[in-house]
């Protein structure tokens, strides 16, 4: 078997020749994206190919869950109801199902070790890529996600191993057989549509006219915003909240208490009042000079944080746009940076520090490979890593990001990044692409590994 590229020639991914005189072959791509061969002997007899065998074993959706085609059987399962989306308390809308002897052995994405079920339920519930999580009495969590694939259930009275496990299936809460559907609800929005379209419609020659009048009688122009063009419209686009600065002057205390300190100004931490008179912690990050690029630092960052949604990256919650003041608030990652994690006493032990190298190359990975917009960190070190109430890894600080449109593969700039974690590229007038990340990845790799600093020192020659 071998694969056809794009310049014609061909690469071979399986030397071994099976004749068809011999053997049926049988390619499938499955739904979960692998391409898989198959052979089956021609032989005939009991266990033959021609043979039809009514003992085949039968295929179940979970509770909640349908077949995606019901005229076959053994086809894919869809939910019955909408999967979960990031967004605040979007986890109060779902619950956790149990399903006794059943499991998805190749679906784990995340361990979480010396759990017990509610913390586990939990994990799941706050992570809207977790499909299902599977507990045993050895206190391990495993988080799985979509696709759920090669799913087995174990006999009546059998487990399926010796932990004694079962799994949690995340739904929709009363997502039973009378809540309504997707589709239903997607036609009640139609006709939603179709009524406010006739409303405006029938109202759109008055205000047509009303907005002609006002224009001729109000003549002013406004001044523009010292922010450019990030305001209001961009807040609500990429679902931020707009603060002002007497909110986030209240919400730290008079910039009381400072987190750290970086390129473009400092981070302080602050406690924001919700409706329900609980606070919730935040970090700010203040912006201290309002250079030109710094003005463009701004942009860039409240764009680009906006739109990523992953767990291994800081989530930014909203903005301060007001006069010279510019402020970005973003979640609070309670238990610091890996720098520091890295060299206290005593010493994380191999397992963290290899799940949390793993975490971040899940960070890097979504920033080049599956947003919008390919996105190049630059300066991606230990001090910009923070590890989270799980000491998951979040990476952080996209002040020095650099976007790339989809059909761009590199890019020239100024050099940015940190010393012994900058590529060489930077040194040599060569184009930047996204390896200059893996670069600096490998640096915090490898300190997570051996806990020792390092610097490379390259010469002008």
């Amino acid at each position: 078997m071998y694969v056809l590229l794009s310049d014609n020639s061909t690469r071979f991914i399986k030397s071994v020749s099976v004749s068809s005189r011999d053997v049926y072959l049988r390619a499938v791509l499955h739904f979960d994206g692998v391409f898989a061969q198959y052979s089956h002997s021609k032989g005939e007899g009991s266990n033959g190919w021609n043979l039809e065998d009514t003992n085949r074993p039968k295929c179940q959706c979970p509770e909640r869950f349908s077949l995606l085609d019901t005229s076959d059987e053994y086809g894919d399962c869809k939910a019955d109801f909408e999967m979960q989306t990031y967004g605040p308390s979007n986890n109060n809308t779902y619950e956790l199902i149990r399903v006794d002897r059943t499991n998805w052995p190749y679906g784990d994405y995340q361990m979480y070790k010396e759990y017990d079920e509610e913390r586990c339920r939990q994990a799941c519930l706050d992570d809207c890529f977790c499909a299902a999580v599977v507990f045993g009495n050895d206190r391990v969590c495993w988080a799985k996600k979509f696709p759920l694939s090669y799913g087995q259930r174990s006999p009546n009275g059998e487990n399926y191993d010796s932990r004694n496990s079962y799994t949690l299936i995340k739904v929709l809460k009363g997502g039973g057989a009378d809540a309504p559907s997707a589709k239903d609800r997607g036609k009640d929005r139609d006709w939603l549509i179709i009524a406010c379209s006739v409303l405006l419609g029938t109202s759109a020659f008055v205000n047509f006219i009303f907005l002609a009048l006002y224009g001729r009688g109000k003549t002013a122009k406004k001044k523009p915003n010292q922010g450019g063009d990030i305001g209001v419209a961009t807040a609500v686009e990429l679902n931020l909240r707009v603060f002002t600065y007497g909110e986030l002057l209240a919400a730290t205390g008079d910039f009381m208490e400072e987190l750290g300190r970086g390129a473009f100004g400092i981070v302080y931490k602050g406690f924001l009042k919700l409706s329900n008179d609980s606070e919730v912690t935040v970090a700010v990050k203040k912006l201290d000079r309002v250079a030109q690029e710094n003005e463009k630092e701004f942009k860039d960052e409240v764009k680009v944080i906006g739109q990523i949604h992953h767990k291994n990256l800081v989530r930014l919650i909203g903005f301060c746009n007001e006069g010279h003041s510019r402020m970005i608030v973003y979640e609070f990652i309670p238990h610091g940076t890996l720098a520091n994690f890295l060299f206290r006493r005593p010493r994380p032990s191999w397992e963290d520090r290899r799940r949390i190298s793993i975490g971040i190359a899940r960070g890097i990975l979504y920033l080049h490979e599956e947003c919008s917009e390919q996105i190049i960190h630059c300066d991606i070190k230990p001090q910009n890593i923070l590890l989270d109430e799980y000491y998951n890894p979040r990476i952080s600080d996209f002040g020095l990001a650099k976007l790339l449109m989809m059909d761009q593969t590199h890019t020239l700039t100024n050099i940015r990044g940190t010393k012994g974690y900058v590529a060489p590229e930077w040194f040599r007038n060569s184009p930047i692409t996204s390896k200059v990340d893996v670069y600096s990845y490998g640096a915090p790799f490898f300190i997570p590994s051996s806990l020792q600093h390092g610097v490379l020192t390259i010469s002008d020659s």
